[in-house]
């Protein structure tokens, strides 16, 4: 829904029923069944319990492991239900070459593959971690995107990126590395989260551990030096200033928790609310421990108050979704 829209609550939303809620079984993939073999060395380091890259260690702060591909999985789902099915919202026009930047586990790249069996859809991340069995369209690299791009120019028809900012310095060089990869008349698109647990029914009350999450973790992406939310909210702005002409960007409001009346934005929130509690540990721990010099108990008693806080029934939040396009000059 538009992010303008204002979602009715739902009055049987009780503390029974939202408990009740958290405890539905999504069911959902990616459908693919073909395949072409995908194998690389895997290397991988642990700490506190998790496990993270081992290639450009420390780039990238979230971990990789199974309880994290899950998280990235439904993340996907999440996108999913905002944009009512859709993979991208660029009016991208019979692609034949598609680069998905940071990857993560491949679903999107799968997805879309599948989607477009004329195009061939390569996938990059730090991590080798996407699976074997893939549409024959579908590839994935390992690669750190920050550094020296190998990728020819004017040799992709539509680059796609979701959730990166807070993990990249320099920007402007991405989005010139991304401009001179693209055809002219190719597209990229940005997607990512922003105006996090907002109420507009003023029901989260002051004392909520959820701004102050948001607030720590932009606190530890500026310390890194990897901006986060100031990058989100100009991707229009950024995307211009790389170059790009027809920057077009839409916002979408995300209901956190199954508090609207409304069926669709109901499930939407669930699926919401299911991804940010079961991700508030991924999230924190790396950013937490690596940048803000937590120690692994506090860390915890934040995931436990996070988690306490996002499944009040009290509380009607959302969270806005922007996605962002443009489009590489014909004459350039």
């Amino acid at each position: 829904m538009d992010s303008d829209t204002s979602l009715e609550v739902d009055p049987a939303h009780t503390v029974d029923s939202a408990e009740a809620d958290l405890d539905h079984e999504s069911t959902y993939g990616s459908g693919s069944e073909s395949g072409s073999l995908y194998s690389v060395a895997r290397y991988h380091v642990f700490e506190n319990g998790r496990r993270y890259h081992g290639y450009r260690e420390g780039t990238y702060f979230l971990p990789n492991d199974q309880e994290e591909q899950d998280r990235m999985d439904l993340h996907h789902h999440v996108f999913l239900l905002s944009l009512r099915g859709e993979l991208g919202l660029a009016p991208v026009q019979n692609p034949q070459r598609v680069l998905d930047l940071g990857c993560g586990t491949g679903i999107w790249a799968i997805d879309y593959a599948d989607t477009h069996p004329s195009a061939e859809v390569i996938g990059t991340d730090l991590s080798p971690i996407q699976p074997i069995w893939v549409p024959p369209n579908c590839t994935f690299v390992v690669d750190d995107i920050e550094s020296p791009w190998l990728w020819a120019a004017n040799s992709f028809d539509y680059i796609h990126m979701r959730s990166l900012p807070g993990f990249i310095k320099d920007w402007p060089t991405l989005l010139s590395r991304i401009y001179r990869a693209l055809r002219p008349g190719g597209i990229v698109e940005l997607q990512d989260k922003y105006d996090f647990f907002h109420s507009d029914d003023n029901t989260l009350p002051a004392s909520s551990s959820l701004p102050r999450w948001v607030d720590l973790w932009a606190q530890a992406a500026a310390l890194a030096g990897r901006p986060w939310l100031e990058i989100v909210e100009h991707f229009d702005t950024l995307l211009a200033g790389a170059g790009f002409e027809g920057v077009e960007k839409r916002v979408l409001k995300v209901p956190v928790g199954p508090w609207p009346k409304e069926p669709r934005a109901k499930e939407l929130g669930m699926f919401m609310q299911r991804h940010e509690y079961d991700g508030a540990e991924s999230i924190c721990v790396g950013p937490f421990t690596k940048v803000l010099g937590w120690d692994m108990k506090r860390v915890k008693k934040l995931v436990a108050e996070v988690r306490r806080d996002l499944v009040d029934p009290r509380v009607h939040c959302s969270i806005k979704f922007m996605a962002c396009y443009g489009r590489k000059p014909l004459d350039a």
